[in-house]
Formats: C-alpha cells, structure tokens, sequence
C-alpha cells in the first residue's frame, strides 16, 4: 500500500500516456456555461467538464455528484482527451462548485480541459464519496494493468484539490470496477470485481486510511457482469451491497441485497430482492433485472431504498422464456413502507421501432436516488426516445427522466424529461445525494450527465462511430419543478384536506395541512372501504403538503380519501371518471 500527495492547485497536472509525461495546464476558476445545444426544459445548465471516453460505466451508474452542504459540489467523470483511440490518458476528472464565491473552482473556455485529472496514472471507471466530517471528496478508480487495482485519493480539504492517494496493492491486486462510499466515520468501502476471472463480487474496507482489508467474497452465485453496487447510511453503521446474478444468458437475472450493522465488520446473508410486480396485466408475463438495475440509498431517516429497473420475460409454455429490451418501468423498493414496491414509471417505445438503445442499456435503465432536507425522495434515470436515432450508428439517442416522491417513495409524480437531447445523447445521469438547499424551503437537484454526441458507446473490441468530444453538463432543477409542492410557512390553525381536480379524469393533487407534527398517512379508498393506494405514509412536519394520485390503472367510480395524524382522521370523497 502506498500513500501519496497530490498539490492539485500548486503544480500542473500529470498524466501518463503510453510511456511519455504529458502536461496539461490546470484550468483557472470561472463559471461554467454550456457548449453543445443541448435544451434545458427545466432549470438551468452549466458545462463542467468533457470527455471523449463515453462508456462512462457498464452496468448502473454509480455516484458521480455529492453535495457537502456547507462547502459545495463535488463531480466526477471519466475523462479522455485522445480521439486517436488509444485512451491512454484515461483518468477520473474532478471539479467543483464553491458555494461561498459560486463558482466551478476549474473552468476553462475548452470545455474539454474544463475540471483536472486526479491521479497520477491512468486511471478509470471509479466513483465518488465524501467525508462527512470534512466534506471533502473521495474519489476512487481501478489503475494499472500488471497487476490491476483499485487506488483511492482523498482531498485535504473540501474542494481544495490537494488530494492524497492510497494504492489497493498488495492487498486488491487483481481487482478492478471499484464503486465506493464513505460511512460516518470516515471509512471507505468498496465493492470490486476480481481479475482476470471477472466472475465474483468481493468487498473491501479502507480504515483507518491506507489499510484494506482483505477482500471477502460477497455473492452466494459468481455473478458475470460488474452490476454492483454500495451505499453507507449517513446516520448509523449500516453498510448495503448490491447486485444482479447475471450468469450467461439465462433469464430472468435476480437482485440481491446484503446489510451490515456494523460499518463492514460483519454482514447478513444475502437476501434476494425478488421482483416487482411489473407487467402484472399481461398474465405470461414476468420481469427481470438488467445489467443497469439495481442502486441503493440511504435517507436521512436511515431507511433503506432500491430502484431498480426492469424489463419484461414473454413465458410462451414449453418453449424458452424469452426477454425484452422494452418497455421498461422504473420501481422502488423500501422494506418500510406497504406495500414494499411503488412503480415510479413506464418507458413504452414505438413496437414498430427499427434501432434500440446499444450496448447494455434498456430503453429506460439506470436510475439513481436522491433526496432533499424534508426527506423528499428523487429518482432519475436515461430513457431513449424510440423517435430520435442518430443516422451515423443507427442507435436511439437518449434523454434525462425525473421524478419525485413526498411520501418516502409509496407514490410518484409523474416523470419529467428535464432536458431535450436534439442531436446528442443524454446519458449516465447521476443525482446529488441531498439537494442543494434554497430560501424558503425551494430546494435545487443537481443532476451530471454526459452529452455524447455520437449515439453509442465507443469502447471495447467493437467500437461503433468516431470518438467524439462530449460535454459533461451539470443540470440544476428546482424540486417545485418535480410536481413536490411543501409550502410550510407556519403552521396551520387545524387539519385540512381537499383534492384538485374532483371529479378527476386520471389524476388529481390532494392538498393537506397539519396543524401539529407527527406520524402521518393519506390512504386512498375504494367504495367498499378496501385500501388501494397509500400516498403518505411517516413523520411529517407542521405544515401544507401535496401529495398526488396517478388513478389511471383503476376504474371509474366512488373513492374516498382518508388523512390520518395520530388520532384525528380527516376523510373526503373522490369522484374517478374516465
């Protein structure tokens, strides 16, 4: 293991390339605005970044945006400059946003050149963390070749840039696909891929600094395709890892979980996910994970969340099940809540359509979870527009989705595209873990993602199109903009409860106010009484909230909504007509 120091703003960056040092010049701090014509259909958008090397991951995105919320945003991406095709100036590319002076500290009018190289090496396919009582970034990556291993760096202090690393070997040689986070103590947690079998998930801890553990392997059966992931409460010791079992092509694939308690020391058997209850109208049918699907989160109330993606198994009886790249749906999985899956939503693409997304992706994959300071929850994903390909590769270009959850993920608001990709691709999305706080309670997400101009992924031993340079865009959407309305100033003098439109045609916003805090549930009724969505279920605050229900699945008829805060309950009637 070695330890060494980077002085990331007194000396120019190094990176190594096929033997020869080159020099790049650091950026000078600025503020960043976009490069391609790329359309914001929400928010604002800065360009913080580029990059040639656009298979930024393989299976789901990790975490390449935190918010350290007294300090700023940290952002990572896999960057290339080398549009010959070599790569061999790979390396992971770190900025940040300054709250104090509001500014990306590295900005240059090249975008390409915009952000710096963290390490030394090249280095590729890692993630980002952050220290907690620092907030000061950890940014991961696999390096070398002979032998391959992970190597950590770790800034001094919060956006400074002045990092320190830690190399994997001994310990992690031969290990690569590192995803990372950082628990409440400062340790570094790691799931990675051994090499060259690539066929297990092994888990490692760095703790104290520049000490890993020996990598344990995780998974029961040796999953074939890099689909973990990892993710550290930011309120007690609990540590989860995730992934598909991805064993040849035999569908459908299943999702696991497995927990600790006790920051990585030791952990619980595997649990299998099992599977939403997609695709549940169309009784031969059934789902299955993806290489893309499975990413975990913490929220600030310690509660564990999943969203997956998945596409659908057509079971023709007595033949072989045969899978779907589309349509897709998005769903979220908390074992708190009841039921435990909520459908966050559906990708349907033109039947008759002639190109697909390319190499692994789903038409709609990869989500992502965030939330904000009332404990809102934000999923993200790419999702292809069966309408938009790019004549050069045949291959559909992609778009930016969001949407949004007040009632800790049991309903969603229906899903915005955030951005129009035109002549790009969209893709990669990663959302900040807690959004970006504003006055009087309007809160911003954050989301980076890559703007590749040539639709496709350009890597492995069938690249597909030329290298081109693509933007990294960092996209502010203000949390109103969701659909998640929370206008809390100052309490109400009593309950109150009222739905808008009602009647309603398919869907309505229900408004409520709580004169008091306390454990709060909104259920929607049938006419006879039975419970057919819950809508709010936790803790709230005293306040006026929204909270929306999407009846487009159900039949006309009476409905009657109840909203119960300890023991006063409020209930009202719903009128459905189609």
């Amino acid at each position: 293991m070695r330890s060494v120091l980077c002085l990331a703003l007194l000396v120019p960056v190094l990176a190594m390339a096929a033997g020869n040092m080159m020099t790049v010049a650091a950026p000078t701090p600025g503020t960043a605005r976009s490069a391609v014509p790329v359309r914001a259909l929400v928010g604002t958008m800065d360009t913080v970044g580029g990059t040639v090397y656009d298979a930024a991951v393989n299976g789901p995105t990790y975490r390449f945006v935190v918010n350290s919320p007294d300090y700023g945003i940290h952002v990572v991406w896999m960057w290339s400059n080398d549009t010959l095709g070599g790569q061999a100036d790979c390396n992971m590319r770190y900025n940040f946003y300054n709250y104090p002076t509001r500014t990306w500290n590295w900005i240059d009018p090249a975008y390409m050149l915009s952000g710096f190289n963290t390490f030394g090496e090249r280095a590729s396919f890692g993630s980002l963390g952050v220290n907690l009582s620092t907030g000061a970034a950890v940014i991961s990556c696999q390096a070398g070749s002979a032998p391959i291993r992970p190597v950590v760096a770790r800034d001094m202090v919060a956006g400074a840039g002045v990092f320190e690393f830690c190399d994997g070997s001994p310990t992690l040689d031969n290990h690569l696909w590192p995803p990372i986070d950082v628990d409440t103590a400062g340790g570094i947690h790691m799931a990675c891929f051994d090499s060259p079998g690539r066929r297990n998930l092994w888990y490692s801890k760095c703790d104290p600094w520049c000490t890993w553990s020996p990598p344990v392997q995780s998974a029961p059966v040796a999953p074939t395709f890099p689909t973990q992931q990892v993710a550290c409460s930011k309120r007690s010791d609990k540590v989860c890892l995730t992934w598909v079992e991805v064993v040849d092509d035999v569908y459908p694939h299943p999702g696991y979980y497995r927990l600790s308690n006790d920051r990585g020391s030791t952990w619980d058997p595997p649990v299998n996910l099992g599977y939403p209850p997609a695709y549940s109208n169309s009784p031969d049918t059934g789902a299955s994970y993806y290489v893309t699907s499975l990413n975990p989160f913490y929220d600030l109330q310690d509660r564990l969340h999943i969203v997956v993606d998945v596409m659908p198994i057509i079971h023709y009886g007595g033949g072989a099940d045969t899978a779907f790249r589309w349509p897709n749906e998005i769903w979220h999985w908390c074992a708190d809540n009841t039921p435990q899956w909520s459908k966050v939503a559906r990708a349907d693409g033109d039947v008759h359509a002639t190109y697909d997304p390319g190499t692994n992706a789903l038409l709609a994959c990869r989500p992502q979870l965030g939330t904000d300071s009332r404990g809102n929850l934000f999923a993200t994903w790419e999702q292809f527009d069966t309408t938009n390909f790019d004549p050069l590769t045949t291959l559909l270009r992609a778009d930016i989705w969001l949407s949004g959850s007040n009632s800790n993920g049991v309903s969603w608001t229906p899903a915005i595209r955030i951005a129009e990709a035109g002549t790009s691709s969209l893709r990669f999305p990663s959302i900040t873990d807690m959004a970006i706080s504003g006055a009087g309670g309007h809160d911003t997400l954050g989301i980076l993602y890559q703007a590749d101009q040539v639709a496709g992924f350009r890597a492995g031993s069938s690249p597909i199109g030329p290298w081109s340079s693509n933007p990294m865009i960092f996209q502010k959407v203000p949390t109103d903009s969701v659909g998640i309305i929370e206008l809390r100033q100052g309490a109400p003098d009593g309950f109150d409860l009222a739905a808008s439109p009602n009647p309603l045609g398919g869907r309505t916003i229900i408004s409520y106010a709580l004169p008091r805090a306390g454990d709060v549930s909104l259920v929607v009724y049938d006419a006879v009484g039975r419970p057919v969505q819950t809508l709010v279920s936790g803790r709230r605050e005293a306040g006026r909230f929204n909270a929306t229900w999407d009846a487009g699945s159900v039949p006309a008829g009476v409905y009657f909504y109840t909203l119960t805060c300890g023991r006063t309950s409020v209930t009202r009637k719903l009128i459905l007509a189609h």
